[in-house]
């Protein structure tokens, strides 16, 4: 039950009965006033007079004058005129009271979906080749957090890993792969500049020759492409489980190469005139679809092209039967999610069943610098390196705590540090709080004489938290609309810092007065209820303990 939407929604009707204009009241906007500088604002204002003025041409004022004498709402207390057209709207003191007590008693925070929609979120999918590095632990915790969102409000999701495991970038890792092996069977071996020189290699090569030594000199490349797939996939999947993701499919590409999935999809696009050959080669006419230049399916030699995989993969996914794809990719795929649109429409999809998610590079801050990344020079570039070091929640909140069109400064000694300063310790300092201040409660003896009230009234910082609360399910709702994750954890932080302003200024435990104290525990319950969610849907353990 959100408050302030149902009014809102309440109030939009009266605007459409009285002034007839429709098609203008998506110009009309509410601002959910949860500041505390604008409390004497009321709980919410709107520009509707100034806007609905503009259109017909009348005086605002007309309009204040017809809302506050006609507009009637059993939660609202006052309407109010602003000089700058806006107008104020005041919510009972007796609805905080109620809605505390509803949420308390059935335990329900918020509405679940009634559209339920079955999505395919594909995430991280990072070729087979190397360890995860820094930049992927930002798509990846998008994704899950995206996941977990739609799931919590009634959807059925699937989280997805495309593993490329076919092509040229597989064979290259065989014969890098092989070379290290060689190496150690005291082989004289040329390296190649572009072929994989990690130390990841050298410890998968030392593995294979402690085992087999120089058994396997004779074996084919494919045999130590495959063996460093399965190598590098299981140190993929301990990465990603001890940074709170799994996944529910790990989707092969080579599949597609190995029953035909391409070919059938490259004569869908073949019948309807979306190819052509020239060179030898095929070709996809992307440039149907503001492409920058069309695409080679096929080349001449008869490898397909990676393309050719995608559009294959697209096609299956939708043809398992979702309603919403969802990708999340590096910000350097921009020119990707063009050619992605133009496969979808091709195929005779309609473009609205592909999203795909930009997100910025990330860098890392210590010492107040930002590093140069450089493995040789010893600094962090891996994911492995960054969950060691601050640890699964910090790493999981940290890379959330910000837009995705935003670049990513990792400030590892704000993560590192035990004070106020670091997020994830601030929040967990407030649920710690919350949990002893419960506890106390449950051992405090109250005087025989202690003071009830007939009315208890609150301040406008219970306000603002019971406001706060309340806004939660919009919150869910305005990720699952806009998939922007990031708010989630602005959220939990407005709400952490109301929680301790609340606490500085109010007593919650009254030994001579049990109404009070009743009315304030309860809030404190909610409280930590919603805070308690919100890390739930984040994947991070609140503290019992600080």
């Amino acid at each position: 039950m959100n408050i302030f939407i149902e009014i809102q929604n309440d109030f939009l009707d009266f605007l459409k009965k009285n002034y007839q204009i429709n098609k203008n009241l998506l110009n009309i906007n509410f601002d959910n006033n949860l500041e505390e500088k604008r409390i004497d604002f009321g709980d919410f204002s709107t520009n509707a007079p100034f806007v609905i003025s503009k259109i017909l041409k009348i005086n605002h004022f007309e309009i204040i004058n017809n809302v506050i004498l006609n507009f009637k709402n059993i939660n609202i207390s006052k309407i109010e005129a602003a000089s700058n057209g806006f107008l104020n709207f005041f919510i009972k003191s007796d609805f905080y009271e109620n809605y505390l007590s509803l949420i308390l008693k059935n335990k329900i925070l918020y509405e679940k979906t009634k559209n339920k929609k079955k999505y395919n979120i594909e995430f991280v999918s990072a070729n087979p080749t190397g360890p995860l590095h820094i930049g992927h632990g930002r798509g990846g915790i998008i994704g899950d957090i995206l996941a977990n969102v739609l799931k919590e409000l009634g959807h059925e999701v699937t989280k997805e890993f495309y593993i490329n495991d076919a092509g040229s970038q597989i064979e290259k890792l065989g014969k890098s792969l092989k070379a290290r092996y060689q190496e150690l069977c005291g082989l004289n071996i040329e390296f190649l500049d572009d072929w994989y020189s990690g130390d990841y290699l050298i410890n998968i090569a030392n593995d294979l020759f402690k085992k087999n030594e120089n058994s396997l000199l004779n074996e084919e490349i494919n045999f130590f492409s495959e063996y460093g797939k399965k190598k590098l996939l299981e140190k993929l999947k301990e990465t990603l489980n001890n940074y709170g993701i799994n996944f529910d499919i790990w989707f092969s590409e080579k599949i597609l190469h190995l029953d035909g999935s391409i070919e059938k999809a490259l004569k869908i696009l073949s019948e309807k005139n979306f190819c052509y050959e020239l060179d030898n080669s095929l070709w996809f006419k992307s440039t149907n679809w503001n492409d920058d230049k069309d695409r080679v399916l096929k080349k001449s030699n008869g490898e397909y092209t990676y393309i050719s995989a995608d559009i294959a993969y697209l096609k299956n996914k939708i043809d398992r039967g979702y309603d919403h794809l969802i990708m999340i990719l590096g910000q350097d795929h921009h020119s990707y999610k063009t050619r992605l649109n133009s496969i979808i429409n091709a195929l005779g999809y309609k473009s609205e069943i592909l999203s795909v998610i930009l997100y910025q590079l990330v860098t890392i801050k210590k010492n107040d610098e930002s590093v140069r990344l450089s493995k040789r020079a010893g600094n962090i570039v891996l994911l492995d390196d960054i969950i060691k070091l601050v640890g699964k929640d910090i790493a999981r909140f940290f890379y959330l705590n910000k837009d995705a069109d935003a670049h990513l400064n990792f400030d590892i000694k704000n993560a590192l540090e035990n004070s106020t300063n670091n997020p994830v310790y601030y929040i967990n300092y407030a649920i710690v709080r919350m949990k002893s201040i419960l506890k106390k409660f449950e051992e405090i003896k109250f005087n025989e004489n202690h003071n009830n009230n007939n009315k208890y009234e609150y301040s406008d910082i219970e306000k603002m938290i019971l406001r706060k609360i309340n806004s939660f399910g919009s919150i869910l709702n305005k990720i699952e609309n806009s998939y922007e994750t990031h708010i989630l954890t602005y959220y939990l932080l407005e709400l952490t810092s109301l929680f301790h302003n609340f606490y500085t200024d109010n007593q919650c435990l009254n030994i001579n007065n049990k109404d009070l104290t009743e009315k304030r525990i309860n809030l404190v319950k909610l409280n930590l209820i919603i805070m308690e969610k919100a890390m739930n849907i984040l994947g991070i353990k609140p503290s019992e303990i600080m």
